[in-house]
């Protein structure tokens, strides 16, 4: 099986700036010489997520996770290590090496985003043939001849194998060209999924087509959007239609517009409200609501104006309070979406709407199904509210949930509260339990005298004094680790201690699981607040040399109890008296060092 090359993993190691690919991701502020942030791996507020510059490294001091560069694509991204470098190795143009020969675009993410580059190619080309599909864009939809350049608008063609043969002739794997989605297969054999329909390019934050979306002219096509399926590059709940263009323009406001529609983002970036993207093809999810928060915080939902609109805006409402966003949402005239309103000429006045569009739980208040102006529906209305309010992690969040709507309803805070708590107590009776068996060993690193020990010796290992590297490579054994994380890491570095500079945790760290990373990160983020000296090494391996005597020393002492007036006993005496000397004599090893 091919792999790809170390030379190809080390060039990645060293152009991927770990403070550049996680600045894309969170907000960074610098303290001393390192930078934290809210981690993006649990909900906090405070910012315990913490980057090395220096060493390349993040640590959370919250949930514990920590790693290198690779490993935090690996996790925020939720794919593997290979995918991971593959990502990267995108992110920073670096060609990837198999087996060190040069990538000749043979994996299957490569070939597929050569084959949706020559399907929007062959889009493009359809749409110039077709003077009716033209006036459609330009003149009904009002779009200019520059938006659908930019965007990479084009034109499926009424041909059923048009695409198949061009695809054909380019000789792609067959497994390609099936994952990309745009082939199917079906009685009479393989055709194209897209026929007759403005072809709208899904391009992600690389900008890279990952998919596309077809739209119907014909009134009487059932089907009036539809989208590429799942695919290795394309994933919809993590989608966001337009991102790879407004992420620029929100940097600089500090505000993203979420509308549902190709068209709804495309009409508004066209008439300067850049700061928009679209959730198209899916409903809004958490993973959507965690990219944005990556941008910013201050999100508006501008949903159509219609009764389905304002339920999905509500909705995704609560499911941006999820990553701890109170979003605002805008009111639309019923029966009017941002397109519409665009192209009658209303930009004013969905501006102002932007301007006067109301929080989260104000706005479900004024628009809750069925009213809020009696007590049966107002109750209703409350548990709706609380029910999506008992779903949030971050309890100060909840709270500050709560005043509002105690505040929109006039209802009592601690009545409020009364009712929450019960449904966090349904809500923490509901999740499973972990059973561990009774085989399943927890390990407390650092809790014991011995823990802290191990790990100041795994610090030491990554100390920049050669001396001290050589002295615990010519010293410290492995089985002298009682701790498995440690004793892990131990085995992973020791090979690195003879080099003359020290090792690159980073290399370590890819080799680790991510329990024993935690523990690793967590060690060299404290290594920085300590002074590595030859006296530190050689006061930790005579430690871990005495606590290993005393305890064989405390065992012996248990067995004499229970031998005292046997002949076993004077032996027993004899190697109690042998430990203490070699306890004493200890010191005396290392004094020549």
């Amino acid at each position: 099986m091919a792999r790809i090359s170390e030379q190809t993993i080390e060039q990645i190691r060293s152009i991927a700036d770990i403070q550049d690919v996680v600045g894309r991701y969170v907000q960074l502020k610098k303290r001393g010489k390192n930078w934290f942030a809210p981690c993006p791996f649990h909900n906090e507020k405070t910012g315990s997520f913490s980057i090395s510059p220096e060493r390349q490294m993040f640590k959370c001091f919250g949930c514990g996770v920590g790693g290198s560069v690779i490993n935090f694509i690996q996790k925020i991204e939720n794919i593997e290590f290979v995918d991971s470098l593959k990502f990267l190795a995108e992110m920073y143009n670096i060609e990837i090496q198999w087996d060190g020969i040069p990538n000749t675009s043979n994996n299957l993410s490569q070939q597929m985003y050569d084959i949706h580059e020559i399907t929007w190619d062959y889009y493009r080309e359809s749409l110039k043939k077709s003077k009716v599909y033209q006036h459609y864009l330009e003149n009904e939809r009002g779009l200019s001849k520059d938006i659908i350049r930019e965007f990479q608008l084009g034109l499926a063609p009424n041909n059923w194998q048009g695409l198949l043969d061009i695809l054909r002739e380019k000789k792609f794997s067959s497994e390609a060209i099936k994952e990309s989605g745009l082939i199917i297969s079906g009685e009479k054999g393989f055709f194209d999924r897209f026929r007759n329909r403005v072809m709208f390019s899904l391009i992600n934050e690389r900008n890279k087509i990952c998919g596309f979306a077809g739209r119907s002219i014909d009134p009487k096509d059932h089907a009036k959007y539809m989208n590429s399926p799942e695919s290795p590059i394309y994933h919809k709940s993590n989608f966001l239609y337009g991102l790879n263009k407004s992420k620029n323009f929100i940097s600089k406001t500090d505000k993203i517009l979420v509308v549902e529609g190709y068209l709804d983002f495309l009409q508004l970036y066209q008439n300067d409200f850049k700061h928009t993207v679209a959730v198209s093809g899916t409903a809004f999810t958490q993973q959507h609501a965690r990219k944005l928060k990556r941008y910013s915080e201050n999100i508006i939902l501008v949903f159509d104006g219609d009764s389905a609109g304002i339920n999905a805006a509500i909705r995704s409402g609560f499911t941006l309070t999820l990553e701890g966003i109170l979003p605002k949402i805008a009111e639309l005239p019923i029966g009017l979406d941002p397109d519409d309103m665009m192209r009658e000429g209303k930009k004013k006045e969905i501006n102002d709407l932007f301007k006067e569009a109301l929080p989260l739980l104000e706005f479900q208040f004024k628009h809750f199904n069925g009213g809020t102006d009696t007590p049966q529906n107002l109750n209703k209305f409350l548990r709706s509210s609380l029910l999506d309010i008992s779903k949030i992690d971050d309890p100060i969040f909840r709270e500050i949930m709560l005043k509002e709507l105690a505040e929109i309803t006039k209802i009592r805070e601690e009545n409020l509260y009364e009712k929450l708590s019960l449904l966090l107590k349904r809500n923490i009776n509901r999740q499973p339990k972990k059973i561990i068996k009774k085989t399943e060993t927890i390990i407390k690193v650092g809790e014991s005298r011995r823990d802290k020990i191990e790990k100041e010796i795994i610090q030491l290992c990554f100390a920049k004094d050669e001396k001290i590297r050589n002295l615990l490579y010519n010293y410290v054994e492995i089985d002298w680790f009682k701790n498995s994380y440690y004793k892990t890491i131990y085995k992973n570095v020791f090979i690195h201690l003879k080099g003359e500079l020290a090792p690159d945790a980073n290399i370590v760290m890819d080799r680790l699981e991510e329990k024993e990373r935690a523990n690793l990160s967590k060690s060299i983020f404290e290594l920085d607040l300590k002074n590595p000296t030859i006296k530190l090494a050689i006061d930790c391996m005579i430690g871990l040399e005495k606590h290993d005597l005393r305890s064989t020393q405390r065992a012996m002492q248990e067995k004499l109890k229970d031998n005292i007036n046997t002949s076993d006993s004077l032996k027993i005496l004899q190697k109690i008296s042998e430990i203490r000397l070699k306890i004493n004599d200890i010191k005396d090893k290392y004094i020549d060092i």
